[in-house]
């Protein structure tokens, strides 16, 4: 991975688990004040929900896993950033999430798809279960 891409990682329960130096650098704190960290607390209140959006897709691997959000640095800065989000996964259980970041901006007449948005450009997923997982879980 390049070490020069603004990367962190984030656990189960949605804590900072890891930053490199180049996040660090782009949100002005040390990766000792991000660790354990709620990951929305980064993010503008307003695209919360939209995030956890984004986090389901990436988990499900529906499309495209990448979006731009708007992220609030601890020292209280804004700016909008693209992610780029990718499950971790240990001995086929969730681990976390991967997310690298690029700086982007954004002209209104390109305003980011909100998390409702995406629903119709999703593919349905079909559970497909034969006849002897469906008399067990009667």
């Amino acid at each position: 991975m390049d070490k020069t891409i603004p990367t962190y990682q984030i656990d189960g329960r949605w804590r900072i688990a890891r930053a490199n130096d180049a996040f660090c650098r782009t949100f002005r704190c040390t990766e000792l004040s991000l660790i354990g960290r709620d990951v929305r607390e980064l993010l503008r209140e307003d695209w919360r929900l939209d995030f956890r959006a984004y986090v389901a897709r990436a988990l499900v691997g529906v499309g495209d896993v990448e979006a731009t959000l708007p992220l609030v640095a601890p020292c209280g800065e804004r700016g909008w950033f693209k992610h780029h989000l990718e499950p971790l996964m240990e001995n086929g259980m969730l681990a976390g999430y991967r997310a690298s970041i690029q700086p982007k901006v954004v002209a209104l007449a390109d305003a980011p798809k909100r998390w409702w948005e995406w629903r119709a450009l999703a593919p349905r997923l079909v559970w497909d279960f034969d006849a002897e997982q469906l008399s067990r879980a009667s």
